[in-house]
């Protein structure tokens, strides 16, 4: 193998003045398996190039609160623990739980004696015994406190308490809170022994599953962004493990200040272990199909500066020349890489210039 500077001036203009010629023998053409070949029609897809975040998708969060303060108690979560949907998280208890029991069961005691009084009084009412008037009295009464016991069950549904047994007039001083969803507890905002009204948020569960893709696209190459393109994402600190999504939403509002559309992305599947609210990740939207003259990833050498091939300048008593020259290379996939700037079917070596990089 030899390199040497263009000598023949008639020869010139097919060979630039900054590039060498490299020889190569027969012998060695064939041991190290070199191969020659043109640039071929292959089918790429043109990619877009964004950032994007990963976040839950709507009603994958809830905070989690009460409805009536209380002090918390036996707190069994931390952040990061994963909870099932009716899971056990935490105990409250207060005497605003205690006195909303015993305001159910005076009430109830006092609608019994309304709902007899009503039975006997619209008796007497039938057997003209009793006034209209009385009956039309009794029975307002009885269908308010009949309102009020629907009112009171509602509410004590609503914060968690069990409906009190009124023939035992058992009272619990404390009720559970379990888990609306499930998921990670990814905020927790209490303690145990903390007092707290109904406006403090006291946890936070996201259901990792339901994770997506949030990523901006700038208003020119919005058109080429559909709802069921494919993509690929990956975090940037591996970006050798690249996983599946596609489009979900395109966004409909430009942001003025950067002139940028939302869109969304559905994950094919759920790495948890992985993932988190609010990762950054890497994004390849695939577009347009394109057809494009390409060759092998291993015929392109790339430096600092360039990528270039090793053309074939000619073969000659049993030997290759070739001559390096830059190209432009564009989108890759399947071992293949976009390449222009040939003349004709010019031959470059497809196979073993890797061994000739440093020449």
């Amino acid at each position: 193998m030899s390199g040497c500077g263009n000598a023949d001036p008639e020869k010139s203009d097919s060979v630039p003045a900054a590039d060498s010629v490299t020889m190569i023998t027969s012998a060695q053409f064939e041991s190290e398996k070199m191969q020659l070949g043109t640039p071929e029609h292959r089918e790429f897809r043109e990619v877009l190039h964004l950032a994007g975040r990963l976040t839950p998708a709507a009603n994958s969060v809830v905070e989690v609160n009460t409805q009536i303060p209380g002090m918390i108690k036996n707190l069994q979560i931390q952040v990061g623990s994963y909870v099932q949907k009716g899971q056990k998280l935490c105990i409250l208890e207060g005497k605003e739980i205690i006195k909303l029991q015993e305001e159910f069961l005076a009430s109830m005691n006092e609608f019994r004696a309304l709902e007899q009084d009503y039975q006997r009084i619209k008796t007497l009412s039938k057997d003209n015994i009793a006034a209209g008037k009385d009956l039309v009295a009794i029975e307002s009464r009885y269908l308010i406190q009949k309102a009020k016991i629907a009112a009171l069950k509602a509410e004590m549904d609503l914060v968690g308490i069990e409906i009190p047994d009124t023939e035992k007039i058992s009272i619990h001083p404390d009720i559970l809170l379990h888990a609306p969803i499930s998921g990670y507890i990814t905020k927790l905002a209490c303690t145990t022994g903390e007092y707290v009204s109904q406006e403090k948020m006291l946890m936070e569960i996201t259901d990792m599953s339901q994770l997506e893709i949030h990523f901006t696209v700038f208003e020119k190459d919005i058109t080429r962004i559909k709802p069921g393109l494919a993509l690929h994402y990956w975090l940037p600190a591996d970006p050798k493990n690249r996983m599946n999504a596609f489009v979900k939403t395109v966004g409909k509002s430009v942001d003025p200040e950067d002139r940028t559309l939302l869109c969304t992305a559905s994950l094919d599947r759920y790495p948890t272990e992985t993932l988190a609210n609010g990762l950054h990740v890497e994004v390849e939207v695939f577009t347009d199909k394109k057809q494009a003259l390409a060759l092998p990833d291993e015929a392109i050498l790339k430096s600092e500066e360039s990528t270039y091939l090793l053309f074939l300048k000619e073969k000659n008593g049993g030997s290759y020349y070739f001559v390096k020259r830059e190209i432009v290379i564009g989108e890759s996939a399947d071992g293949y890489t976009e390449v222009t700037g040939f003349q004709g079917k010019e031959q470059v070596l497809i196979k073993g210039a890797f061994n000739l990089q440093g020449e």
